[in-house]
């Protein structure tokens, strides 16, 4: 294991490395992805000044959803960008090539993007907002809880990368079907669970359990009163994410060679 860690730091300073070697476009596209989710959110703001709140939910609270989801999205991207491109990999037949080497596929696709920090801000930004605005005090058991499901919210968006990347093993055309759930699922993920539809509301709790890290915990946080089940969230998205290690392995399995 401290191998592939070490393995894996490596892979990710050379990225890291390579993205700064031009200090103004790394910094340029972090800012614009930063700009670009401020601008999603002020759409939020815009929304709830137009209509007002929603039973429940006002916009501070719906800031707090809003920025979880964006902070543990943003830190799945930034390490599993690989995850999310696998479908040039194998286009491009360059996923033999990583087989050859001594190092597992997963550990060379987990290479962090120094743009995806923009994302990371911008969810920060919000979710600061929203706790101030809604008068939550964050004591050191609340900030625990909360790392716990940032971490949880992370791995689950992590297992759903893997799972739209192993279905690149079969079909490349098809993924914009698995990029519906992925950047579908994460825009549902900041809506209050109980107001979306039965439908939405069962796909996105029992299938890809959204709610259970995002709305769930946020809603604990809100009220102070945190359950059982908010207690199972970080759980939950952990025990996604060794689900969607298990689909990766049995895609590589099945993978064949594009040959020469």
């Amino acid at each position: 294991m401290k191998f592939y860690i070490r393995m894996w730091w490596l892979f990710t300073r050379a990225a890291l490395r390579t993205q700064l070697a031009d200090s103004a476009n790394a910094v340029l596209w972090a800012s614009a992805t930063l700009l670009g989710m401020l601008l999603e959110w002020a759409t939020l703001w815009a929304l709830f000044a137009r209509f007002g709140s929603i039973p429940g939910w006002d916009f501070a609270s719906s800031s707090m959803l809003f920025g979880l989801v964006r902070i543990a999205f943003g830190i799945a991207e930034m390490i599993g960008r690989g995850f999310d491109r696998f479908h040039h990999v194998i286009r491009k037949g360059d996923f033999d090539r990583m087989l050859l080497r001594p190092i597992p596929v997963a550990i060379q696709l987990s290479v962090a993007e120094f743009s995806r920090f923009g994302m990371i801000g911008a969810g920060a930004v919000a979710f600061i907002y929203g706790c101030s605005a809604a008068h939550v005090s964050l004591n050191l058991v609340s900030m625990v809880y909360l790392a716990a499901v940032i971490s949880g919210g992370a791995a689950l968006f992590y297992g759903l990368l893997m799972m739209q990347a192993t279905l690149c093993f079969w079909t490349v055309d098809g993924i914009e079907v698995a990029n519906a759930v992925v950047y579908g699922g994460q825009t549902a993920a900041q809506l209050p669970l109980d107001k979306l539809s039965r439908p939405l509301t069962f796909v996105f709790t029992y299938i890809f359990p959204l709610a259970i890290i995002n709305w769930i915990p946020a809603k604990a946080l809100l009220t102070g009163e945190i359950t059982g089940l908010a207690l199972a969230a970080p759980v939950i998205g952990w025990l996604f994410l060794g689900l969607g290690a298990i689909v990766w392995r049995m895609g590589v399995r099945a993978y064949t060679s594009t040959g020469s």
